[in-house]
């Protein structure tokens, strides 16, 4: 019990190591922590329980902790780039896990972070079969994990589209692998006991952007619940079958209204507002990690359940009915023309400091866009087009999309309200959109401003948001040719606004859009 007590403080004052940037330092905590509870849990006989499979134990002393201590190493490992010994920590703690009994919620993170670390290993070089083999395995951890966050564990947004981030990622890799894989999938079935074909290109396209799509319905799943509490409240049936702590809640909330402002008229106050608002409490404490978190993440599973028999807006606009999947057949028809998928997915990693005066590295947050355009290419001399695939990862730091985002989102708002404004100076504010829109590209492509101004085809300067002043575009005096017509306008604004953000992203088919976006994202 007292080793089983410092796994607890041993994690805390992992975490403020952390927060002060002293990685290193929590690494060092953690490693201590494992050592003492693995002694313990082989002191109580784990080795003999994994050999005879008829002495399982769900009880024995110390492996809940060990598992959350392997969990955190595994993190802290992957922060200093050393995915390798992530994922060993990391299947052995998934291997532990049926000797626990826990909530769905820890199953959710060691899966994310289990799928995150086989992925790391095998971005440094696995191809082919090998790599088909390690996505086909995290491809049953990350659905399972879909399933049962769905089903069992609250429906949780945030686990849901970073387990379909995940999946997608994943198809990157086999994308962008040219070691003999098949552009299209093959006509025929392979003959039998023959090893089974590598995936596609065009497959492996095809799931990243159906991947891509589900995730940007679960991010609009999430936005409802942000922005509609009270309609959902307003269309919720009134429930006896609530539980003791819920009528608590209620009762709490009555009392505490009549004491401060008086009784409502009519009575009572309304039970669906009561129950949208321990909701949501419970939402935000999801993520927290005090010793009573158990009880916060039990309490928002059963409350879930509640809500989606008794509020069907809920239900429709907040959740999923079934896990999201993505089939092999479905895979087969390759993405059309025009589609635009774009999400992010945000991580931290630990760079070393180069000021000897700096005595601690902080963390440095990251934000990586997984991307799927498909455009069409210009007419050969025959007339004839093609679809043009750009399916890739690009990783920049969190502070430089998060201002790129916020600069645009003013940007559009600045373009919607000239739309109603005669006095307004359209022209400029196009200008700074299109300045906008050539930072953007540089930043992501890590090009000059004058090449990300080629590439899109526009003609102005690009505003300096942290770039190299030398690098930005400036206006050459003895140009003599006509300016391009410029894409950029105020629809175009308003969507690139939801690409940039790493809390939402977009997906959708528009062959116009899709030709601009592909030269921002992809080289």
């Amino acid at each position: 019990a007292r080793t089983e007590l410092l796994a607890w403080v041993d994690a805390d004052l992992a975490e403020m190591r952390i927060q002060a940037g002293d990685v290193v330092g929590a690494k060092q905590v953690v490693e201590k922590s494992k050592a003492g509870l693995w002694e313990v849990v082989t002191a109580h006989g784990l080795l003999e329980i994994e050999r005879e499979p008829e002495l399982h134990s769900i009880y024995l002393p110390g492996v809940l902790p060990l598992v959350r201590v392997l969990m955190q190493d595994g993190e802290l490992a992957m922060v200093l780039g050393n995915p390798s010994e992530a994922l060993t920590g990391l299947k052995r703690g998934m291997e532990l896990l049926k000797y626990t009994r826990s909530l769905p919620q820890l199953f959710h993170r060691l899966a994310l972070l289990l799928a995150r670390a086989t992925r790391l290993v095998n971005a440094q070089g696995a191809t082919g079969g090998a790599l088909d083999k390690a996505v086909a395995e995290c491809d049953g951890l990350l659905e399972q994990c879909l399933s049962v966050a769905v089903l069992e564990g609250g429906h949780d947004h945030n686990v849901i589209v970073q387990a379909l981030v995940e999946q997608a990622l994943l198809r990157t890799l086999q994308a962008n692998d040219v070691t003999g894989r098949p552009e299209m999938p093959p006509t025929e079935e392979p003959a039998e006991g023959a090893e089974p074909p590598l995936v596609s290109v065009s497959a492996a396209v095809s799931a990243c952007s159906q991947y891509l799509d589900a995730a940007a319905k679960a991010c609009s799943m999430r936005l409802n619940l942000t922005h509609k509490p009270h309609t959902f409240s307003a269309a919720i049936s009134p429930t006896a079958a609530l539980p003791q702590w819920i009528k608590d809640a209620i009762q709490a909330q009555e009392a505490y209204q009549e004491q401060s402002r008086g009784k409502a008229p009519g009575g009572d106050l309304p039970e669906g507002r009561v129950l949208m608002e321990e909701l949501m409490n419970l939402r935000r404490k999801q993520n927290q990690r005090p010793l009573h978190s158990d009880c916060v993440l039990a309490q928002l599973g059963s409350l879930h359940n509640i809500m989606k028999d008794v509020c069907p807006p809920y239900a429709a606009e907040a959740c999923f009915p079934s896990p999201p999947t993505v089939s092999l057949e479905s895979t087969l028809t390759p993405a059309p023309i025009g589609t635009v998928s774009i999400q992010w997915l945000e991580s931290e990693v630990y760079a070393e400091s180069t000021d000897p005066k700096v005595k601690l590295d902080p963390l440095q947050s990251m934000a990586s866009v997984v991307y799927v355009v498909v455009s069409e290419s210009a007419p050969d001399s025959d007339g004839n087009t093609a679809p043009e695939v750009a399916c890739g990862v690009k990783t920049l730091r969190l502070e430089i999309v998060r201002d790129i985002h916020s600069a645009i989102r003013m940007c559009s708002a600045d373009l919607e309200g000239a739309a109603n404004d005669p006095d307004a100076d359209l022209a400029d504010m196009v200008e700074a959109a299109e300045e906008l829109v050539i930072e953007t590209a540089a930043q992501i492509r890590g090009l000059g401003g004058t090449e990300a101004a080629e590439a899109l085809g526009l003609n102005h300067p690009t505003l300096d948001m942290g770039m190299d002043t030398s690098q930005t575009l400036m206006e050459d005096d003895e140009e003599t040719d006509e300016p391009k017509k410029s894409f950029v306008d105020t629809e175009f604004v308003k969507r690139l606004e939801l690409m940039m953000d790493s809390n939402s992203g977009i997906s959708t088919v528009d062959a116009e859009l899709a030709k601009h976006v592909r030269k921002i994202f992809h080289v």
